[in-house]
């Protein structure tokens, strides 16, 4: 599915969010006069959608602003290439989701039971999508944030998920 579909749908999600939790709106996109050099492409590609985004019933995944991402650069530090192989986009329950700049792969720490600077083996690092739409669509809009994330069926994101798709759909 193409970014901006991914955007699309997360933009109704929070739209649907019951409150307390929402409904909210989705940051206005970068301009497209401001470089994003420093910044991995596919998440650029983001950027120029929305300036990043809260989702999940308690904000637990957060994609960044563009101000965010230039920010965090020394998440990268201690990962084989450093900043100029990664570029830290967002985060999941505060453990980051980094983008591979030269491929557009996605990876995070997938074991959100440790503290992700604490996996000094990287043991739970592990590619999550190949690219940024992929990592979208399965954990923020599909069945990984059911497997790693949802506090069942009354979880409000969920919810207002579901009532999304059906929206969509019917």
């Amino acid at each position: 599915m193409p970014l901006t579909d991914s955007v699309r749908r997360i933009a109704a999600v929070l739209g649907r969010l019951a409150p307390p939790y929402g409904p909210l709106e989705l940051p206005p996109p970068v301009s497209l006069d401001e470089s994003f050099d420093d910044i991995a492409p596919g998440y650029a590609e983001f950027l120029r959608l929305a300036d990043g985004a809260t989702c999940g019933s308690r904000g637990d995944i957060r994609l960044w602003s563009a101000a965010s991402v230039r920010q965090t650069p020394w998440m990268a530090d201690d990962l084989p290439g450093g900043d100029a192989r990664w570029c830290a986009v967002a985060d999941v329950l505060q453990n980051p989701v980094l983008v591979e700049r030269a491929t557009g792969e996605v990876w995070w720490f997938s074991d959100l039971n440790i503290v992700w600077y604490t996996d000094a083996e990287l043991v739970s690092f592990a590619k999550l999508a190949d690219d940024v739409a992929g990592f979208i669509d399965y954990l923020i809009l599909g069945p990984g944030y059911v497997q790693h994330l949802s506090s069942g069926r009354d979880d409000p994101w969920l919810q207002a998920l579901s009532s999304s798709e059906v929206g969509q759909h019917g």
